[in-house]
């Protein structure tokens, strides 16, 4: 006498159903999100990185000999944009990936995304292999961004950090810094 009737039961059934229904779908799609905001995040802290060492080269008169020791002895090209620590015998150019893994290690303060260039990260159980800048390439766990030039004057930046436990390739967000006039934009989806 004193418990729920069916249709009390069939009514509470339902109403936990519907809720279920249109709360599941947003609770798969937060891991998305999450890592879209780590790209957004990192792109835009990297962007503020370079415009801040552009500011410090015109505060400085210009001075294109003058290295930055906050920014880990980062060099800048004759626009006065981060070049990197190890310049080849052009300053103007990019020769190497080794080079734009400096430019977002020394801009990006410590607790940033872990980053490795293409040619240097190694297989691991966990890896997976992407096509992600043109070459081969093998992603382990502990990369987030993977680092090329992939022009004289462009570094690309694609982030993998996505793709670390489901192995999958598609969807891969990146973003350009052209060390000539130090515009940082948000590349096509690979």
């Amino acid at each position: 006498q004193k418990g729920f009737t069916i249709i009390e039961l069939i009514v509470v059934i339902l109403l936990l159903g519907i809720l279920t229904a249109t709360a599941l779908p947003r609770f798969l799609d937060v891991t998305d999100q999450a890592h879209r905001s780590v790209f957004d995040a990192t792109m835009g802290a990297f962007a503020t990185g370079v415009a801040l060492a552009h500011a410090q080269f015109i505060a400085a008169g210009e001075d294109i000999t003058d290295t930055f020791s906050q920014y880990g002895g980062t060099q800048v090209s004759d626009e006065g944009y981060p070049v990197g620590v190890s310049v080849g015998a052009d300053v103007n150019e990019l020769d190497e990936n080794t080079e734009c893994l400096n430019i977002y290690s020394n801009l990006l303060q410590s607790g940033a995304p872990v980053i490795a260039e293409d040619t240097a990260i190694t297989t691991t159980a966990t890896a997976i292999s992407t096509t992600t800048l043109g070459n081969a390439v093998t992603i382990t766990s502990d990369a987030d961004f993977v680092a090329q030039f992939t022009a004289t004057d462009i570094c690309t930046y694609a982030y993998v950090g996505q793709h670390q436990a489901t192995g999958q390739t598609p969807g891969i967000y990146n973003f350009t810094y052209n060390i000539a006039t130090g515009v940082v934009a948000e590349g096509t989806v690979l």
